[in-house]
């Protein structure tokens, strides 16, 4: 059940990603789901690559933080709430979450998830544009922004290398275009995340047949 449970969410994560970016890049308009990597648009031999930086028990917390948020049904958020405490954060009022991280160990989680990432670059041989879509369910991305831009300097020094970093906060979409670091955000109203979740759920449900 965990595997399925997480096979689930990294899908969701996708099909959102995608969205997003069709929303967010020109280039991005005609991504399809994929395997290796997980977004691709043949025409322009550009793939994503879709990664969290999360661990199966943040992601279970932010998972049922979504639909305690998006029930009206007692019961559904008092699981919800259960479930969030079991897996070591916690819910406040309109289902606002906690967990026990720092910008550290966000950034120590988030450099190996990158490095791993960057290793698999070598199997993407056909394509001639690749990039990453980080999704970083935390708010201290501007704490740790300039530091992950030096980073990536250094792990991106390669002949195959992605040509841009995707960030999916909680509240924004910043895309990193490489190598000169160029930042581009667009700000993510709740009306517009939830309408996104929305679809991606009607997508992933035809999608594994529910």
């Amino acid at each position: 059940m965990q595997n399925k449970n997480h096979d689930r969410r990294k899908l969701m994560q996708e099909i959102k990603a995608k969205l997003l970016l069709a929303d967010f890049d020109e280039d991005c308009k005609n991504l399809q789901k994929s395997e290796s990597p997980d977004l691709k648009d043949e025409a322009l031999s550009l793939g994503v690559e879709v990664v969290s930086v999360s661990d199966e028990e943040e992601a279970e917390i932010f998972n049922q933080a979504d639909k305690a948020s998006a029930s009206a049904d007692p019961h559904t958020k008092k699981i919800a709430k259960y479930i969030i405490e079991k897996n070591g954060g916690y819910s406040g009022e309109g289902f606002t979450i906690g967990i026990l991280h720092t910008p550290e160990t966000i950034f120590t989680i988030l450099k190996e998830i990158v490095k791993q990432k960057i290793e698999k670059l070598s199997g993407y041989d056909n394509l001639l544009d690749t990039r990453l879509y980080i999704v970083f369910p935390h708010s201290e991305l501007a704490e740790i922004l300039s530091r992950f831009l030096e980073f990536i300097k250094t792990e991106n020094s390669r002949p195959k290398k992605y040509s841009a970093v995707y960030f999916e906060t909680l509240h924004e979409l910043v895309k990193i275009t490489l190598p000169a670091n160029e930042i581009t955000r667009r700000e993510l109203s709740d009306n517009y995340l939830e309408n996104i979740r929305s679809q991606a759920e009607a997508i992933l449900n035809e999608t594994i047949g529910e």
